[in-house]
């Protein structure tokens, strides 16, 4: 379900679509909040004594981080665009 999701953004931001931005920081705030899930559930393993669980994977940290930049920079290049104003409610701002 991942790899298809990933994909799509991937190709959406290469064509600088806006779903792109939108996609890719939705996948990857998520992407974030299952790293933070995982790194919890190791220290819990470890906790409940699970033969092999180690409480602190080391690569968990930089990959939550990288994906955690990689949102704020989606978010980062969004710019304030003109909404177009549908013909009747530009007539009522018009009017003094």
């Amino acid at each position: 379900m991942l790899v298809p999701s990933y994909a799509a953004a991937a190709v959406l931001l290469w064509r600088r679509a806006p779903w792109g931005y939108v996609l890719g920081t939705v996948l990857l705030g998520s992407g974030v909040g299952s790293q933070l899930d995982y790194m919890t559930a190791l220290v819990f393993q470890t906790a409940a004594g699970v033969p092999e669980a180690t409480a602190v994977d080391p690569a968990e940290p930089l990959i939550a981080a990288a994906m955690l930049a990689g949102a704020g920079a989606l978010l980062g290049n969004l710019r304030r665009t003109a909404v177009p104003v549908h013909s009747a409610a530009r007539a009522e701002l018009a009017r003094p």
